[in-house]
């Protein structure tokens, strides 16, 4: 299976200091990379109110992860573990977004924050990297929850990376001008990170979390937590808490399509970093009945799923000593549904547009030598290593911005054995 890359210029290169590219790249791949996983979760818990001692609070072990871009926990079988997990997810849902992984991916999969380079210090023997950063309310997704009413506040922060393996080792970050009205006085929450590996691909994954909210009233809340055992997702059990899990996979049973076909799709969803991350369902329209050998196979207008598979954000130099950014987007078509029919399809994109927007656009495929615009960039510019069933864009831009109603171009491939 082959590349496809999307290159389209927004632009001349960037001036801002961008030696924190090193980890905050290394992170975000890791990231992308990083499929659907649960971890064994052990939480502890405790409260005091001022300067008294702390009391302990009900403790937890459940299995918690991230599917589809989301943080999910596993129901427990004991009804009082239910109920101590509802609180401890309601704590959080009060004090902030999530609990180990999603701050994590705002930070480091989107261009929202801004890094400020702060002393190296060492720890433990090793040698860390440290960046300060800020997320501004604008671009922030970080929410406060008072009595079903959510508020938007930005937040600051740091995170630490080994110098020698570029990972990053612990991230900490605190929200910004709490609104009174909350009952917040202040809140800190640090995730520290160590290799796993999930599916047989090394990743950075949380080993502990730490969350303490300060109140107005006195009273100050420290919830901590162990991750161990972490291993790929396989469905099970597995509850979100705070929303749906959709996983627009085929069924078993279903047929293939036949391989050696045209396909001539619409995106109906936008690929955005503000919005999209790996594992997130995109949808396409058939804008030409599908035929092969001249018999119908799919009718004009069905509607066809698939998944991002990887968002990477990288830099290459220009002239004058400045960095331009571009982003890597891998997509995977999954399942075609026309009126009742069903089918899996395994498929390769090949072509995009016409489009205004896109200046410059490269089929791997067909034309791996013509880079366009861009031939004096190609050596600097990386590509992942694909997966099977991936397709990939290149887009250069500061921003990943792939409107809707992109028009592509895919050729079937034959099924996975």
């Amino acid at each position: 299976m082959s590349y496809v890359a999307l290159l389209v210029f927004m632009g001349q290169g960037l001036t801002q200091d961008t030696s924190h590219c090193r980890f905050h790249d290394n992170m975000a791949n890791s990231l992308s990379r990083t499929q659907n996983f649960t971890c064994t979760e052990s939480i502890e818990r405790t409260v005091r109110m001022g300067s008294g001692q702390p009391s302990a609070l009900a403790p937890l072990r459940v299995d918690a992860g991230v599917i589809d871009g989301t943080e999910v926990y596993a129901t427990p079988s004991v009804e009082r573990d239910v109920a101590t997990l509802k609180e401890v997810v309601g704590q959080f849902t009060s004090a902030g977004t999530g609990t180990f992984a999603l701050p994590t991916r705002a930070v480091f999969l989107t261009n929202a924050a801004t890094f400020y380079r702060a002393k190296e210090e060492s720890k433990d023997g090793r040698r860390l990297a440290r960046w300060d950063f800020t997320m501004p309310r604008e671009a922030s997704k970080y929410t406060l929850t008072k009595e079903g009413r959510e508020t938007i506040i930005g937040y600051s922060g740091s995170f630490w990376a080994d110098t020698e393996t570029a990972d990053v080792v612990r991230l900490e970050w605190t929200p910004d001008n709490i609104p009174p009205e909350t009952g917040i006085k202040t809140i800190t929450q640090s995730v520290n990170y160590g290799r796993n590996a999930i599916a047989g691909v090394s990743v950075l994954l949380p080993t502990a979390s730490e969350l303490i909210v300060a109140e107005t009233a006195g009273r100050e809340l420290r919830i901590k937590a162990r991750y161990d055992d972490c291993h790929k997702f396989t469905p099970n059990s597995a509850t979100h808490l705070t929303g749906p899990v959709e996983k627009n996979v085929a069924t078993p049973g279903e047929n293939w399509l036949p391989a050696d076909v045209t396909m001539e799709l619409r995106l109906e969803d936008p690929i955005d970093e503000r919005t999209s991350a790996v594992n997130s369902t995109i949808t396409f329209r058939v804008t030409r009945d599908i035929k092969k050998d001249n018999r119908l196979v799919v009718t004009k207008d069905a509607d066809v799923t698939g998944r991002i598979t990887l968002i990477s954000h990288q830099f290459y130099k220009v002239m004058e000593g400045g960095t331009a950014s571009y982003y890597i987007v891998g997509i995977q078509l999954e399942s075609v549904a026309a009126g009742e029919e069903h089918f899996r399809v395994a498929a390769n994109l090949e072509t995009v547009g016409p489009t205004t927007i896109l200046s410059t656009f490269v089929p791997f495929s067909q034309s791996p030598d013509k880079w366009g615009h861009f031939q004096d960039y190609r050596d600097q510019l990386s590509l992942p290593v694909r997966q099977p069933g991936e397709s990939v864009l290149g887009l250069i831009s500061p921003y990943l911005r792939i409107p809707k109603r992109l028009r592509m171009v895919w050729s079937t491939l034959e099924p996975p054995s």
